[in-house]
């Protein structure tokens, strides 16, 4: 019996694992609204899950000369995000906010950021000093059926800084800038890779270096890996079903019921 049972559970893990294998959402297979704020990519990469993107700006503009969404500039599967912040724009006025819905629970869910950088320095007739732009990832969160899920940063040393900056509301959240004004800029790898998420999302904003009226400013998202490694139901009840078979046949020793389970039971 326990030979059997052995072999009941390696099926069904087998089944569960066939679920599990890494997946992409590439940018360029997005299908996008007409202005830009909303994506969809139904059964992503093959996946099985559907994966839903909304776009918000600040202002809400998605078109002319304030902020852009603009699709394959930063390689064939990445999307490129450029704001061009107006007159008197901080962090708290001026911001990008990215959220990346799954159909369904999915863990291992990563992507890197990448061109995060600033500008060079002086007033540049602007009023003030500071730099021309200064691009700032904060507010980078994760959660599943609403509860919130913590996400793991990760960059080479020396080549982002990282800093606790107060929210609009009096809270707390760490903002990742760039220390060198040197292209292509430098990059982060984003990652709920240790929990279950089915929303996840990251602001970028306008840094507090930046001078008034900033220049335009860019960065770059990678393709989302995932990993749908929670079970669709369908595979547990099959089973759960193998081993109230399996139950049912070590009871009774009915040899043609225990012949149903394909693969579990050999005479």
């Amino acid at each position: 019996m326990k030979s059997v049972v052995r072999a009941c559970l390696f099926s069904v893990l087998l089944l569960a694992g066939a679920q599990a294998a890494a997946f992409v959402m590439d940018w360029d297979r997005v299908v996008w609204s007409a202005d830009g704020s909303a994506g969809q990519y139904a059964n992503a990469d093959g996946s099985a899950v559907d994966v839903s993107v909304t776009i918000t700006l600040s202002d809400a503009r998605y078109d002319g000369s304030d902020a852009s969404v603009v699709r394959g500039t930063d390689g064939a599967a990445s999307l490129m995000l450029s704001m061009d912040a107006p007159n008197h724009s901080d962090r708290y006025s001026h911001y990008m906010d990215v959220r990346i819905r799954f159909s369904r629970a999915v863990s291992g869910v990563g992507f890197d950021i990448s061109g995060i950088n600033y500008g060079s320095s002086g007033n540049h007739g602007q009023g003030n000093s500071g730099y021309a732009f200064d691009d700032l990832i904060e507010r980078i969160e994760g959660s599943v059926a609403g509860v919130g899920v913590a996400a793991n940063v990760e960059f080479s040393p020396g080549s982002v800084a990282a800093s606790v900056l107060t929210t609009e509301n009096g809270g707390s959240t760490t903002g990742y800038s760039g220390v060198s004004s040197a292209e292509p800029g430098s990059l982060i790898h984003v990652s709920w890779e240790t929990g279950v998420v089915d929303d996840v999302s990251i602001r970028y904003a306008t840094g507090p270096r930046a001078r008034n009226n900033p220049s335009a400013q860019f960065i770059g998202l990678g393709g989302v890996d995932f990993n749908p490694a929670v079970p669709e139901p369908a595979t547990w009840l099959l089973g759960i079903f193998g081993f109230v078979l399996l139950g049912l046949r070590h009871l009774m020793g009915n040899w043609r019921l225990g012949s149903l389970i394909s693969g579990c039971v050999k005479v």
